[in-house]
């Protein structure tokens, strides 16, 4: 075993973004995706436990379930009047309360998160499954990290090292034979090493965008996929239903588009069946790019060139016009409001932007004259040709 190679998945740490996780694991196990070994801090740890049980659809459940009562004994409604940001005397006055009741006791008392891992766990399922399972935590006692693999667990304490794991600041302390545990954040929010440590060359690292320092990997002889939020998937404490949905769906599209190769910088375009030559927008008629040079005030003298002076003109990114263009169309989505959430096919997502051009407001509309005229020129041109 030793000497085949082995897959590690390491999940780090980032509290309710644990949901954007889910959805990325949703993703890589539709795809067929098989892991040998998994560490994760915190949360990551919580969901890491379900992929060793080989039990990740109910991780999926479990997350559709969270709220603020069973994590953090908050009142749902008050817990999503702050999520909200709609704060009015009564939620002052609740979380006045409830934060004077953590401060006389020591911290959050976590019996009911206890209990959601307690009971997700199924220890002879686990130390059965074949799957290498670890966590990172600290010891307030002896004042260093632990990584600690499932065997070197005793029985009927692993709920509790995975408590230890995810002991966040201002939560009560977890205690385990004596000593005390808190967040492995404190050390190593992306337990990466836990893995090379243990002859893992191929690994797959799912990040939260969590601010929380993070150890580079020792050794270089390795091979880590970073799949990182495209967009910042919920605050770390907010519970609420709709937040956690959209974590779980942005985590899916982001795993994804790394899997089948979506176009797009901040969208999914499914440019399937297109040509691999720029989408097709690098094999049209001269006159097009012409039309299009013009609207600069230059002469067209190739793609190359006429990429330049887009992206110098229109502040784009791309490597090629094709690239260049489908980011000039992607910041016009996002002014129209189109859901970024979403995958287009390619022809669909560039006649969309194309017709949704009236709902620009008007202050960015008048400053986006040559975009806009862009946009339109392209448009027509596939309309004329009955591209469309």
């Amino acid at each position: 075993m030793e000497n085949q190679k082995r897959l590690g998945l390491v999940l780090e740490g980032g509290g309710a973004r644990g949901a954007y996780q889910a959805g990325v694991l949703k993703a890589l196990f539709e795809a067929g995706f098989k892991f040998d070994g998994v560490a994760g801090t915190s949360v990551g740890a919580l969901n890491g436990v379900m992929v060793a049980q080989n039990r990740f659809e109910d991780s999926i459940k479990i997350w559709n379930e969270i709220d603020f009562a069973n994590v953090l004994d908050i009142n749902n409604s008050y817990g999503e009047n702050v999520a909200k940001k709609n704060i009015d005397q009564d939620t002052i006055k609740y979380f006045y309360n409830y934060f004077k009741k953590i401060i006389g006791q020591g911290g959050l008392d976590t019996t009911k998160i206890k209990n959601l891992i307690r009971y997700n766990i199924d220890e002879n399922l686990l130390r059965n499954s074949g799957i290498d399972f670890g966590i990172m935590t600290y010891s307030v006692t002896e004042k260093q990290p632990l990584s600690i693999f499932v065997e070197d667990m005793g029985e009927g304490q692993v709920a509790d090292y995975v408590m230890a794991s995810a002991s966040f600041p201002g939560f009560k302390k977890t205690a385990i034979d004596g000593k005390e545990f808190i967040d492995g954040g404190v050390y190593d929010n992306m337990p990466i090493n836990m893995m090379l440590d243990r002859n893992y060359k191929d690994i797959v690292a799912i990040e939260t965008k969590s601010s929380i320092p993070k150890k580079n990997p020792k050794n270089k002889d390795c091979q880590v996929l970073y799949i990182k939020p495209s967009e910042k998937p919920g605050r770390v404490m907010n519970f609420t239903p709709e937040s956690t949905e959209r974590a779980i769906l942005i985590g899916y599209l982001d795993a994804l588009k790394l899997l089948r190769g979506y176009a797009g910088q901040s969208y999914f375009i499914d440019t399937e069946n297109k040509s691999p030559f720029g989408y097709g927008l690098c094999d049209l008629n001269t006159d097009l790019y012409v039309e299009i040079a013009h609207i600069f005030g230059e002469i067209y003298e190739g793609l190359n060139e006429l990429n330049y002076v887009i992206v110098k003109e229109l502040k784009v990114k791309g490597k090629n016009f094709a690239e260049s263009v489908l980011h000039l169309y992607e910041k016009i989505a996002f002014y129209e409001g189109i859901d970024r959430l979403k995958i287009y096919y390619f022809d669909e997502f560039l006649g969309l932007v194309a017709d949704n051009l009236y709902k620009l407001p008007v202050d960015i509309g008048s400053k986006m004259f040559k975009e806009i005229k862009l946009i339109m020129t392209i448009d027509n041109y596939f309309r004329n040709n009955k591209m469309w």
